[in-house]
């Protein structure tokens, strides 16, 4: 997967994996091959990916030939991630009979970065991909990418550092004590979805006032992979807001710097509705204000129901 990332990271058009599945203690083989597939469906949203399995014929001193064979070659399905966190706080790891002083310095001293990492927006993120919402995957970028990376680094050393290795009566004793929690996995996603929408250049930081153009450009370069997507959002952004923006801008010579979108429509105050913020590509009148300035429409979310926005975003996540 670090491999994976990194080739991302360093602008190359296309990715070609081969996985070989041959050795493998246990459930390895099916859990490593379980773990590629499920972060290259993840790439291909991006870019085109080539993925390749293979194994060969276990060694047998009567065997008189020995193949290599290829048990998957195909190009994985374009495929959001699904998750989201549970808490408001990231728990990646899970103490397994710990004590409560131990308890208080794993998660107060040893997952430090972590603790910075705020749960609700990555889910968030997660769920403006998974929906199709174009402003919401720019007002969730993480604010620093790079903690992120941090996080998943440090609970990797951390879990090391909680398995214990012992001499009992002549075995080898090994004891974990510590597990990996989803949320861990939340973290390490997040992180794959920004780095690839930035590397892409198609969101590269947290923008809270947007260009609508920039949403139409989202539209032709990121959700072409869900037709459905794209022309939902097609519908929302030239019907109702380009078409609708033009026709207000004859009527309002004078703009003002920012108003609800459904004052524009000369409706009344609305509360924000899951079921119309969906049907609407997250830009429903009641959560969106827009602006103009110069030629150029801006749209942003309003503060004052963000904490709806981030919530809406999750539906239908896991």
């Amino acid at each position: 997967m670090l491999k994976s990332l990194r080739r991302a990271e360093e602008g190359k058009e296309g990715l070609e994996v081969y996985l070989d599945l041959t050795h493998g203690i246990n459930y390895m083989s099916i859990l490593t091959y379980r773990v590629v597939k499920e972060i290259l469906e993840i790439f291909s949203i991006f870019d085109e990916v080539i993925f390749k399995a293979y194994n060969a014929d276990p060694f047998s001193e009567f065997a008189e030939k020995l193949s290599i064979n290829v048990i998957e070659d195909s190009k994985p399905t374009p495929t959001p991630f699904t998750e989201k966190a549970h808490n408001t706080k990231l728990k990646p790891l899970k103490g397994i009979n710990l004590s409560p002083e131990e308890s208080r310095k794993l998660f107060t001293e040893e997952l430090k970065t972590s603790g910075k990492v705020k749960a609700r927006e990555l889910s968030a993120l997660i769920g403006a991909l998974y929906n199709g919402f174009p402003l919401a995957l720019f007002r969730f970028y993480p604010e620093e990418k790079e903690i992120l990376r941090k996080a998943v680094m440090e609970v990797l050393e951390v879990y090391e550092q909680y398995v214990r290795v012992s001499m009992e009566d002549g075995k080898l004793r090994v004891e974990r004590r510590t597990k990996m929690d989803r949320d861990l996995k939340i973290c390490a996603y997040s992180y794959v979805i920004a780095t690839l929408l930035d590397e892409l250049k198609l969101v590269s930081r947290r923008e809270t006032e947007v260009p609508l153009n920039e949403l139409i450009r989202l539209r032709e370069e990121l959700f072409k992979f869900d037709e459905r997507l794209k022309a939902r959002i097609s519908r929302d952004l030239f019907h109702d807001y380009l078409k609708k923006l033009d026709d207000l801008k004859e009527k309002v010579p004078d703009w003002p710097d920012w108003i609800p979108f459904s004052k524009l429509e000369d409706k009344e105050e609305c509360l924000p509705d899951p079921r119309n913020f969906h049907a609407h590509s997250g830009l429903e009148y009641c959560t969106v204000e827009v602006a103009k300035s110069g030629e150029t429409f801006m749209v942003r979310y309003r503060e004052d129901r963000i904490k709806n926005v981030a919530n809406f975003c999750q539906a239908g996540l896991k």
